[in-house]
C-alpha cells in the first residue's frame, strides 16, 4: 500500500488521505484491480450507506437514524464518523468518541463501530480506518485508543490484535433502558 497524499486537517470536515492499493479477489480466478481508497468525514448523505454496514453487523437502524447521528458528531469537536471510498463509493465505516476518565489525566478515543463491506474485507480498508482515528486520538492528547467488539467476532478480535490492541483483563458490564 502506498500513500499518495496524507492530508492532516482535523478541524475541518473533509480528512482526506488517498492511497493506491491493490486487492486480490475471487474463488478459483485471481483479480488484480488498482483501485483508490480515500478517508473522509462523514456527511448526511452518506447516512443510507453508512446504515446498509451497520446491518452488515447486525445493528438495525434506519438512514434517518444515521443521518441524526452525523449531525450530532458534527456539533461536538472531537467525536467523528469518517467513510472509506473506493473507487468513490462508501465502503467503510469508523464513528470516533473521546472521553474522559476520572483515573486518567488524558482524555482517551474511543472505535464504536468499524464497518467494512463484506465484500471489501481484507483489503486495508479497516486498517486505514483505524489509522485514521488513532492518528487524529494523538493529534489531540489521547493517551490511547479503546474499542469493543462482541465475542463472536474472531475474525476482528484477529485483526485487532494484528494492529496491536490487547485484550484488557476487564470485564465489561451492560445495561441497558427501554
Amino acid at each position: 500500500m502506498s500513500i499518495v497524499l496524507n492530508t492532516f486537517h482535523f478541524s475541518s470536515i473533509l480528512f482526506l488521505i488517498l492511497m493506491n492499493f491493490s486487492f486480490v479477489q475471487g474463488n478459483d480466478s485471481t483479480i488484480k484491480e488498482s483501485l483508490k481508497l480515500g478517508i473522509r468525514e462523514a456527511i448526511v448523505s452518506d447516512s443510507e450507506h453508512i446504515a446498509i454496514l451497520l446491518m452488515q453487523l447486525g445493528y438495525e437502524i434506519s438512514p434517518g437514524q444515521v443521518a441524526e447521528k452525523i449531525q450530532l458528531f458534527s456539533k461536538n469537536d472531537h467525536d467523528k464518523i469518517w467513510v472509506a471510498l473506493v473507487d468513490g463509493l462508501i465502503r467503510g465505516a469508523l464513528s470516533f468518541n473521546v472521553i474522559n476518565l476520572l483515573e486518567l489525566t488524558q482524555p482517551i478515543g474511543r472505535i464504536d463501530i468499524l464497518s467494512v463491506d463484506q465484500s471489501f474485507r481484507r483489503m486495508g480498508i479497516g486498517k486505514a480506518l483505524v489509522e485514521v482515528a488513532e492518528n487524529y486520538a494523538k493529534h489531540i492528547g489521547c493517551a490511547g485508543v479503546i474499542l469493543t467488539s462482541r465475542n463472536s467476532r474472531h475474525e476482528a478480535h484477529q485483526f485487532y490484535k494484528s494492529l496491536g490492541y490487547q485484550i484488557p483483563e476487564t470485564t465489561y458490564f451492560k445495561k441497558t433502558f427501554n
